[in-house]
């Protein structure tokens, strides 16, 4: 994204600590897609509020509130894009598995006579 800006950035160890303790957080929040009674865009909506609620209270920890919008648009963009990407992914392999549980169907229904 700081390509599309044509800004020039300033990395300083504040920021990289920054998104270092971000990453960690959102990496063990990614336990609750294991959690089998809720559906995938259930889950998904829980990651995301627990992400943006995560940005902004890391923004004040660190005291970045200068991009605290950038941030939130920025990941609700990514996750729009993963879910899309991913219902697709998810078309494709349950179209392949109707076409073959077809295919196994056809195979016993021919066994059988």
């Amino acid at each position: 994204m700081i390509l599309v800006q044509n800004q020039t950035t300033v990395v300083s160890a504040k920021n990289v600590l920054f998104l270092f303790s971000i990453s960690c957080c959102i990496s063990m929040g990614t336990i609750i897609f294991r959690i089998e009674t809720l559906n995938f865009l259930s889950a998904l909506v829980i990651h995301y509020l627990g992400v943006i609620v995560l940005i902004v209270l890391m923004n004040f920890v660190f005291g970045t509130n200068d991009r605290l919008v950038h941030l939130v648009i920025v990941t609700t963009i990514v996750y729009i894009i993963s879910y899309i990407v991913t219902m697709i992914k998810f078309f494709f392999v349950s179209k392949e598995f109707n076409h073959n549980l077809k295919l196994l169907k056809k195979e016993n229904s021919s066994q059988t006579k």
